[in-house]
């Protein structure tokens, strides 16, 4: 099968930019196309054979290819895409889908074949070891990456998004138990993004994925996409993710823990606007 596409413009990451080829983060997020929605996400590669990403762009009966260098190549086929054999959402999604906190999106698509040589699983980021040492908190500065595809659509005739970015200096809220809650000022996430990861610039220099684009929650004036977004944070699915990656023989994810990090600018100041 041979998915063929004619580029075109659409919203992504709004205030971001395109993707370079050779960025750190490019050889790890993928997009995800639903067969029978046609709604388009995206994702994050933890193994060679598995996608993390939000259970609400995949359930458990839905037809999903996950996408690589489409844009850059005009079709997605072997090389280019690979069937998932199975989405496993998180058990809590299923219960706690409609409540307006701590939903549980969070969805692990294992995929017919590895991804090509050029793709490289991210790091995850376990803030366990962290708590208290000033990654997040009420106001806490974050600087990060966010990252996603950005269409809400994939066809024939509407094309596909691009791969886009936005460098961060925002706000990172604790949001109940397994959420965060994120201002953006400047650019923020679409409906495509979905799934996306949010990556920690780590002391060593690397990125590490701390979180997963949920849902946007609200916009305001003109902006295109939303400027508040809620995101899972992975810390607390950490055993659940390690343990569908050896029931079905998809490798070990990688785990990022940092008992010390440094201190955040005091961004206390800033209030959550409505």
């Amino acid at each position: 099968m041979v998915l063929k596409f004619a580029p075109v413009s659409a919203h992504a990451i709004e205030g971001g930019r395109a993707a370079s080829g050779g960025a750190a983060f490019a050889a790890n997020v993928v997009a995800l196309y639903n067969h029978e929605t046609s709604e388009f996400c995206s994702g994050v590669l933890i193994t060679t054979t598995a996608v993390l990403t939000a259970a609400h762009c995949a359930t458990m009966h839905d037809k999903i290819s996950v996408l690589l260098d489409v844009p850059a190549r005009g079709q997605a086929g072997q090389d280019t895409a690979r069937p998932v054999l199975r989405s496993i959402p998180h058990p809590g999604w299923i219960a706690r889908r409609q409540v307006p906190i701590d939903r549980g999106d969070l969805a692990l698509l294992l995929l017919a074949a590895p991804v090509p040589a050029s793709y490289r699983p991210a790091v995850l980021l376990d803030r366990t070891a962290s708590t208290g040492s000033g990654l997040v908190g009420p106001g806490q500065g974050f600087h990060g990456i966010l990252a996603g595809y950005g269409s809400a659509t994939w066809s024939v005739a509407s094309g596909v998004g691009r791969l886009r970015h936005l460098d961060l200096e925002a706000v990172l809220w604790t949001w109940g138990k397994t959420e965060f809650l994120m201002e953006t000022k400047d650019g923020s996430g679409c409906d495509g993004d979905s799934g996306g990861p949010l990556y920690l610039h780590t002391p060593s220099g690397g990125l590490a994925v701390v979180a997963i684009i949920s849902r946007s929650l609200l916009s305001y004036g003109p902006r295109v996409c939303s400027h508040r977004l809620g995101l899972t944070d992975l810390t607390p699915y950490r055993q659940w993710i390690d343990e569908v990656l050896v029931m079905h023989g998809s490798g070990f994810a990688t785990w990022l823990e940092l008992p010390r990090l440094p201190k955040l600018p005091d961004t206390s100041h800033h209030h959550r606007q409505s």
